[in-house]
């Protein structure tokens, strides 16, 4: 039987992890760029995410002149907690998650050393955290390509072809969405 200390340990990196986006998050809750009427991007996707809330879920007529995912993602953390607050608190789990799946895909090819050292630069990496604290598209795109990763990873190491090459296909569509 596998020791369970490599895994509590894992567990108290992302722990930490999460607190330190959490202070991040808390620091900037009042700067300008934090808010939902910052301009360009972050007003036209909280406008965006205001109309499919109301029922316009095709936005039509017209073109997608930003990413249609996280219009919609906005907008389904918006219709259950009306609150951005909670939109940014989700963003920094998936951005600790993402941390959770660069581990998992390093371990699987360099093993458990180099796994410590990607996750913990990228949990030191402040662009994410910072990106995680906005209401732009950029807070899911660490997660949907660490996950991309670790599916691709887990499917050419464990012989899981079919579903996690297929999982791999759908984060990577999501991501360009």
């Amino acid at each position: 039987m596998r020791s369970l200390r490599p895994l509590r340990s894992t567990w108290i990196c992302l722990a930490a992890t999460f607190a330190l986006k959490l202070v991040v998050l808390l620091q900037l809750k009042d700067h300008v760029l934090t808010q939902p009427d910052a301009g360009l991007d972050t007003t036209a996707y909280v406008a965006l995410a205001d109309r499919v809330i109301a029922g316009d879920a095709g936005l039509g007529p017209g073109l997608y002149f930003l990413s249609p995912l996280y219009i919609y993602f906005l907008a389904a953390v918006l219709a259950v907690s009306h609150s951005f607050t909670a939109v940014r608190l989700l963003q920094i789990v998936l951005g600790t998650g993402a941390v959770a799946l660069i581990y998992i895909a390093s371990d699987e090819w360099f093993g458990r050393r180099a796994a410590r050292l990607a996750a913990g630069l990228s949990a030191l990496t402040g662009l994410f955290t910072f990106y995680e604290s906005l209401l732009l598209q950029t807070a899911l795109d660490p997660f949907l390509t660490a996950a991309a990763m670790a599916c691709l990873t887990l499917a050419l190491t464990r012989g899981h072809t079919r579903s996690a090459i297929r999982f791999s296909r759908t984060t990577n569509g999501l991501y360009s969405a």
